[in-house]
């Protein structure tokens, strides 16, 4: 296609803001969400597929079958991300406690020290993230 392109990592929210104020001109792993219609476009065929993951430390482990299972748990979730609405309706209504931080290193970190009872993430990121840091 001949199409010069540069790409930067960005924390979450802030790669959000720049396609949502013009400062970038695409955002991967930028989900679709109603709200989001305004300011992007989605194409009919996705360009990317995304798997979420719950990350427990090892020996805290529980059950794990529906939305309901995290119901009264503390859940580390990086800051700006969405799942799905009924995920958001369960935080909203306090049934979920989330637990926000802005990069997947400290979520890896957090989740050894016990700082939440797991950790909802990109699933292929994770792994790549805890085999950095030797978790």
């Amino acid at each position: 296609m001949d199409i010069q392109a540069a790409v930067q990592f960005l924390p979450w929210n802030r790669m959000v803001h720049y396609v949502q104020d013009g400062n970038a001109d695409a955002g991967f792993g930028l989900f679709y969400k109603k709200e989001r219609e305004s300011f992007a476009l989605y194409p009919e065929v996705p360009l990317h597929y995304s798997r979420y993951s719950i990350f427990v430390k090892k020996g805290n482990e529980f059950r794990f079958e529906s939305l309901p299972d995290l119901y009264g748990k503390r859940v580390g979730f990086i800051r700006g991300y969405k799942v799905n609405d009924a995920f958001d309706r369960a935080v909203a209504e306090g049934k979920i406690l989330v637990e926000e931080v802005n990069e997947h290193a400290l979520f890896a970190k957090m989740i050894e020290a016990g700082r939440f009872d797991c950790a909802l993430a990109n699933h292929d990121f994770m792994l790549y993230t805890l085999a950095q840091l030797g978790l």
